[in-house]
């Protein structure tokens, strides 16, 4: 607390919550994401903005196929959450929906907001 942390009494189920949204599922996305990336030169092309949602895929995988599977009943239902937000970016796409796609933009930017 001297160095400006703040300490949360949170029970263990709460605390797998947390980390699943906050940690384990971008781990997840990144991961999942990076394995539909082109190789070689092409990728090399790639700017600050990829090379910063995907730096997360370069930790240990070993280490965190470990720490999914321990947290996994959270990690599942966080995923799922995501998916569903996704799937309904990707039918507003296919639709050609302008209004849809720009709400669900819209609400993703309203929930970072307080960062």
């Amino acid at each position: 607390q001297g160095l400006g942390s703040v300490t949360l009494r949170k029970t263990p189920e709460e605390h797998d919550a947390i980390v699943a949204v906050l940690s384990h599922v971008p781990h997840l996305i990144a991961y999942a994401f990076a394995q539909g990336l082109p190789d070689g030169e092409t990728l090399r092309l790639a700017g600050p903005g990829l090379r910063d949602f995907t730096r997360i895929a370069r930790s240990n995988p070993s280490l965190w196929g470990e720490i999914l599977l321990m947290n996994r009943a959270q990690v599942a239902e966080e995923a799922a959450r995501f998916r569903t937000n996704l799937d309904r970016i990707i039918t507003a796409l296919g639709r050609g929906d302008r209004g849809a796609l720009v709400a669900a933009l819209q609400a993703g930017q309203s929930a970072i907001e307080e960062l």
